[in-house]
């Protein structure tokens, strides 16, 4: 036993170092591909006060999609717990760092759902993409809405039509699919799109709070927009 324990503290002790390890890689990947000494400058000239907020708002918006989720869980009857929770959708931000194509964390998630609560695979893989999917369409809905707002310049006058019914569609059109592939999770689809829009929006005021530390004042929609649209891409 006294054998079996200090194995145990050796693979615990290791996974450690290989997360540490796997962060420092990553941090040296992204910090070959910028110009140091100008994101050095960036940091240092950027206000602390509006820094702080941003991160306020960006660890809201986490807790917000990590109650989204226990809520689609709750759903098919697998009550996690909330700190637990919130502590897994944390792992699962890790993952996602460095694992290929961004659901290294969703994958973490329904091994550790399945594992623990015996919950059947196929609804516990519904749950997280569809996590996904509640997120992605209050990101189209927001980007197609605030695009509305740019500047009416565009070559084409079918473009700002094209937006608005985009905009309408949004959720109809997620109803629709869940109807189709998700029906187990339809007694939260209006609860979880309302998590989803407050996700979104709260990442809309952490991206404001980093343009003001930036001193970015001028253009802020077009920011936005982009931010937004670059969100659904990564999705």
């Amino acid at each position: 036993m006294p054998q079996e324990k200090t194995q145990q503290t050796m693979r615990k002790w290791l996974m450690v170092v290989l997360k540490i390890g796997l962060s420092a890689l990553a941090l040296y990947i992204v910090w070959q591909s910028i110009d140091p000494k100008q994101t050095w400058q960036v940091l240092f000239n950027a206000g602390p006060g509006w820094l702080l907020l941003a991160l306020v708002f960006f660890n809201a918006s986490k807790i917000v999609s990590a109650l989204r989720l226990e809520l689609l869980l709750n759903t098919i009857q697998v009550a996690v717990g909330r700190k637990t929770n919130l502590l897994l959708y944390y792992i699962g931000m890790y993952y996602n760092l460095f694992l290929p194509g961004g659901i290294g964390g969703d994958g973490y998630k329904v091994y550790w759902l399945n594992k623990n609560f015996k919950a059947p695979l196929k609804l516990l893989v519904g749950a997280t993409l569809l996590d996904r999917i509640g997120g992605m369409a209050a990101l189209a809905f927001l980007a197609v809405f605030m695009a509305l707002f740019l500047p009416n310049d565009w070559p084409y006058v079918w473009v700002w039509p094209a937006l608005l019914v985009a905009t309408l569609l949004a959720f109809p059109a997620l109803y629709v699919l869940m109807l189709l592939f998700f029906k187990a999770f339809m007694p939260a689809f209006i609860s979880s799109n309302l998590y989803s829009l407050g996700v979104q929006l709260l990442q809309i005021v952490c991206a404001y709070f980093i343009l003001l530390a930036l001193g970015v004042h001028e253009r802020q929609v077009a920011y936005f927009v982009l931010f937004l649209v670059s969100s659904v891409v990564a999705v």
